[in-house]
């Protein structure tokens, strides 16, 4: 089978609809597909080994992507599936659906979103896609990572190190943590907050980079290796997901749980469907819910391991890779059998 998927990120970039396109095509590779990657500009990023034709073109983000998606998928007479990452469906936070998103998802011949919160979202804004909506959870892109060691990354041994990963943009709330986990340094003063992402919004950017330079607690790491994740969560005490809204799953805090390390995240739908709170990981809402939160992991040496476990064991059990590609094959023979 030929696939072709169309991403505005891709490999070198660290962005999240880049390791979700690099885990997909790599697993649907390894299934025996055929999968070229384009951007929405045409460029192959990725070529397929063999020639022939295209059973499906999948792109990712409705509006950086659908548009080129739909267009290619006309050109080479194939059926055209729209996932929903994020932004395309809930905005900037606040943002309504943009119109794009309508038009794009109005004409594809499959939508699929990673959650059930971010399916039922679609369905409440667009009634007609209840026959063409499918659910497929997203999984990490661990293939071939060793696992992790203790150690320290950028910390000291006798801190308590968390680690925000992410790209640096309102969206992701970066700025969020550093004014709460002041307030908590009077009781725990060994807390250090380490971030870790590309720059995607430069004026927030700096503003962060203002708020660090004041702070000897706080530090920046610059963007990361995907490779690097592993080495870097093991020397974290927990990942942090401060978001303002997740319309997928947040790639970095589903690797955290795939590898055993204690997660807070922030009560937005995306982290609510991956994280259930006092099982797998914590769920804040408001700053004394963050301070909260953090206090209790930090002050009680028993629950980091416990959510950790319990994290590790559901993320296997629920988000494999396996089942992931499983569920994207069956799509596409239905779409390639019916075209």
């Amino acid at each position: 089978m030929r696939v072709v998927l169309v991403t505005p990120h891709f490999a070198p970039s660290t962005r999240g609809n880049s390791i979700t396109v690099q885990r997909i095509a790599a697993e649907l590779g390894r299934a025996g597909c055929s999968v070229e990657v384009r951007s929405p500009d045409g460029r192959v990023l990725r070529p397929a080994h063999t020639s022939g034709p295209t059973a499906v073109v999948h792109g990712f983000h409705a509006v950086a992507a659908g548009p080129a998606t739909l267009a290619l998928a006309s050109e080479l007479s194939a059926p055209c599936v729209i996932t929903l990452t994020g932004t395309d469906l809930f905005g900037d936070a606040v943002a309504p659906v943009p119109e794009t998103t309508r038009l794009v998802l109005d004409r594809a011949n499959a939508v699929v979103a990673f959650t059930p919160t971010t399916a039922r979202f679609a369905s409440d804004h667009f009634p007609h896609l209840c026959g063409k909506l499918h659910i497929i959870p997203q999984a990490p892109y661990v293939a071939g990572w060793p696992a992790p060691r203790t150690g320290s990354y950028g910390g000291k041994p006798d801190a308590f190190t968390l680690l925000h990963i992410a790209g640096i943009r309102p969206v992701k709330g970066n700025l969020f943590p550093i004014g709460p986990l002041e307030r908590l340094r009077e009781r725990l003063p060994t807390l250090r907050l380490l971030y870790l992402g590309p720059i995607l919004d430069r004026p927030y950017a700096e503003r962060l980079f203002i708020e660090i330079r004041r702070r000897t607690w706080v530090a920046y790491a610059g963007d990361l290796r995907h490779e690097q994740l592993p080495a870097i969560l093991a020397g974290g005490d927990a990942a942090l997901n401060t978001s303002e809204s997740e319309g997928g799953m947040p790639n970095a805090i589903l690797e955290a749980m795939w590898w055993g390390r204690p997660v807070v995240v922030s009560d937005v739908p995306g982290n609510r469907d991956l994280v259930e709170h006092g099982v797998t990981g914590l769920v804040y809402s408001g700053e004394e819910g963050f301070i909260e939160c953090v206090e209790r992991l930090a002050s009680d040496p028993s629950l980091g391991p416990s959510l950790a476990d319990a994290a590790r064991r559901v993320a296997r059990e629920r988000f494999s890779p396996a089942v992931e590609t499983s569920l994207h094959l069956r799509l596409y023979e239905s779409l390639a059998a019916r075209a």
